[in-house]
């Protein structure tokens, strides 16, 4: 099943024309498709481009056991979600070519008002003005095609996206040592201005990172640090950063091999130290990661905080929506695609896929920058988020057959290595928190989390913030809920920091 997608118009329409196949096709899964659909600027672009600056999102705290979210987060059966799924993947075809055509007709419209408008007829500036307006335009479209082929050089890691922000001079700067190194990993102490030595809370706290994009979304600019927020209110911070495979056997290693790297992390965090039981705490994958090792050894890890963490990927009405459907095995042929990549997804086309999971915004986004000609966003976030893609390796595949499609982890049938990983082993004190426009981690995805441990309901918390997979966790607003969780299970400020 072939569906065209023209979402430019015809003079410029071939060079960003996409074709759409299902797995009942033979042209392979939608990452294909995304690398010619008018993309933004990097992965997660659909959340900040062409925005801005935008006003802190609101945040409560939520009962997660309540009738009201319970309803929000009950299960279907499967073929509920894989019905579903298959009915989000095959509506996306049409409704790019309906908001194309919308956006396109619009474009030809302001045009022909400008010449056809009875007013015109006697007015003589008329043809000067309309003169004047088909040159902006055609500058307008010579830049955004610079912009376009400039776009496509910073997903490819060739050059740094925008003028303003660079990594180590203004972005990612809190002080940092590094406590363990592999072929994968690294592990970052987050230190004081003038070095360690300063008092700390007993238990350090470790964040576990995902491996797809860059740790430093924890570590903007001091104003938006989340790990400067937790080191500046006495806690002792590590955070884990994930590195590009650079040999053969680093790229082949497999999901129990990264689970592995984690353990060990966590051990070089005891050791620097000098304490053996820890605070956990994980972002987007990174939570799924922290949950799986907490699971493993529970007894050594006094706490828990999950940031936009998905487990239970069967929940609600739409599951996990169009990420869900995009990257099912079955519906996208996603295995397929990736062996024609050598057992990877690559760095680009995984980027313009998250820039065109929200239809709407990724053509307005389009339109605005490349046709119209307007400057992408300069901030922050717009510059992690263009610079820090990264390909997706065989790990991933792993992880979203498992767990996104196979559910292993929710239905407590996965193992890794030599045993089972049963979540249930989880009793300890948890915090949740998610974002109420998650596109990648929906809410009752989210929400299904606190189902699937023992923790006593009232030693959990759940927090919703008015926010995206991003915003909700780049919002000095959350931070403080997170140090106030944090401080109550880190025991006293008494130690010296290593």
């Amino acid at each position: 099943m072939e569906h065209t997608i023209a979402i430019l118009w015809p003079k410029v329409h071939a060079l960003f024309v996409p074709t759409l196949t299902s797995s009942e096709g033979h042209r392979g899964p939608i990452f294909e498709s995304w690398a010619h659909m008018g993309p933004g600027a990097g992965i997660l672009g659909w959340e900040v481009q062409m925005t801005g600056a935008q006003p802190r999102p609101s945040i409560s705290k939520i009962d997660p056991f309540s009738r009201e979210y319970l309803q929000v987060a009950v299960k279907r059966s499967r073929e509920h979600y894989r019905d579903r799924y298959r009915e989000i993947f095959d509506s996306f075809p049409a409704m790019f070519k309906e908001l194309g055509d919308q956006a396109r007709d619009r474009y030809y419209r302001e045009l022909a008002r400008c010449w056809l408008a009875p007013e015109n007829l006697w007015d003589p500036y008329a043809s000067m003005r309309n003169g004047c307006l088909l040159a902006t335009r055609g500058l307008q479209l010579a830049r955004g095609l610079i912009d376009y082929q400039d776009d496509q050089r910073v997903k490819r890691g060739e050059r740094e996206p925008g003028d303003r922000w660079r990594l180590g001079e203004n972005i990612a700067i809190t002080p940092k040592e590094t406590v363990f190194e592999s072929e994968v990993l690294k592990v970052y102490h987050y230190t004081s201005r003038g070095g360690n030595g300063r008092r700390v809370h007993r238990l350090p706290f470790v964040m576990f990172y995902s491996w797809i994009n860059a740790y430093w979304i924890l570590d903007l600019t001091p104003e938006t640090s989340m790990m400067r927020a937790l080191r500046d209110a006495g806690l002792d911070v590590y955070i884990t950063d994930w590195q590009r495979p650079r040999t053969a056997k680093a790229f082949n290693m497999d999901l129990a091999g990264y689970m592995e790297q984690c353990r060990l992390a966590a051990d070089a965090v005891r050791a620097h130290s000098g304490q053996q039981t820890l605070l956990v705490g994980g972002y987007c994958i990174g939570g799924v990661l922290a949950d799986i090792l907490v699971a493993q050894d529970p007894k050594r890890v006094a706490a828990l905080v999950n940031l936009t963490t998905g487990i239970d990927t069967f929940a609600g009405e739409e599951g996990a929506g169009a990420f869900g459907a995009f990257t099912s095995f079955e519906i996208a042929d996603l295995g397929a695609y990736a062996a024609r990549h050598g057992g990877m997804l690559p760095q680009k086309e995984f980027a313009e896929f998250f820039d065109n999971v929200k239809p709407r915004r990724a053509v307005d986004t389009f339109m605005a920058r490349f046709v119209y000609g307007q400057e992408p966003p300069d901030d922050p976030i717009s510059y992690w988020n263009r610079r820090s893609a990264r390909p997706v390796y065989p790990v991933h595949l792993e992880f979203l057959k498992r767990i996104y499609n196979d559910n292993e982890l929710a239905e407590g049938t996965m193992s890794l290595g030599n045993g089972r990983v049963d979540l249930k082993r989880i009793s300890q004190p948890l915090l949740v928190i998610m974002g109420q426009y998650d596109h990648i981690v929906p809410l009752p995805v989210a929400l299904r989390t606190h189902h699937l441990v023992s923790t006593p309901p009232g030693d959990q918390e759940s927090v919703l913030i008015q926010g995206g997979h991003v915003r909700a966790i780049v919002n000095d607003a959350i931070y403080p809920v997170i140090i106030d969780f944090l401080k109550r299970w880190a025991g006293e400020r008494d130690r010296v920091a290593a």
